[in-house]
């Protein structure tokens, strides 16, 4: 049930934040937009009752649907930006907030396997599916943004390639870690606290990039929008 509670706040923000834009008033993602927030809404009132399996693949749905239409938006607002901007957008949006979520679905799922002291042959998969997306996407993530930032060297500041370095240290840790601690073992004896919040500290890694290229966007936006 981790899950249910690290990415409902995340979700709901981002659906505000989606409502509040000019591109509300497009009838097609306002109705979007609201059609989400209303399954979240009556989610969030039954998640107590329902299995918790259940719940973590309703959550999924909609965390799936939530990036579908942040990309829709995106791909609306990026018009009215320059190439680096378009190039950061759709990094943002298709490699980076799919990152933090296949972060946040492995901290969510794991935390309660090593809270439960055991993993089914089912949630073995699942996490293998998912430590795989985070590495992939990790990867994908440092190699879009070094190759954007390395032909534009001066709309980027310095601290960038260590981020880069951090992002990609922390999580080739904790696919390890779910690999020795989480799927490996069949008597599962590690600190659900101590695995949840390094999750944490990769996204919160993330997101630090994320506010970066935001930055950039702002700044070589001027005059533009």
């Amino acid at each position: 049930m981790l899950l249910v509670y690290g990415n409902r706040k995340e979700m709901k923000k981002a659906i505000g934040t989606m409502e509040s834009l000019p591109l509300a008033s497009d009838a097609i993602i306002n109705n979007r937009a609201t059609n989400i927030s209303e399954s979240l809404i009556k989610l969030n009132r039954k998640a107590f009752k329902k299995d918790p399996a259940i719940v973590f693949e309703q959550y999924s749905e909609l965390i799936e649907q939530t990036l579908m239409l942040a990309q829709t938006v995106s791909k609306h607002g990026s018009k009215e930006l320059n190439p680096l901007g378009q190039k950061l957008s759709t990094v943002m949006m298709e490699v980076i907030l799919p990152l933090t979520e296949y972060v946040g679905q492995m901290r969510g799922m794991g935390s309660g396997i090593v809270a439960k002291g055991m993993i089914t042959k089912t949630q073995k998969a699942h996490m293998q599916a998912l430590a795989y997306e985070v590495d992939v996407h990790t990867t994908q993530l440092i190699a879009d943004i070094k190759k954007i930032s390395s032909s534009n060297q001066k709309s980027f500041n310095s601290e960038l390639d260590a981020k880069l370095d951090s992002i990609s240290r922390a999580s080739k840790n904790y696919i390890t870690l779910t690999n020795n601690e989480v799927i490996q073992k069949k008597k599962i004896n590690f600190d659900t606290d101590e695995y949840f919040n390094k999750g944490t500290d990769l996204i919160s890694l993330v997101i630090d990039v994320y506010n970066i290229n935001n930055k950039v966007i702002l700044d070589d936006s001027k005059g533009w929008l």
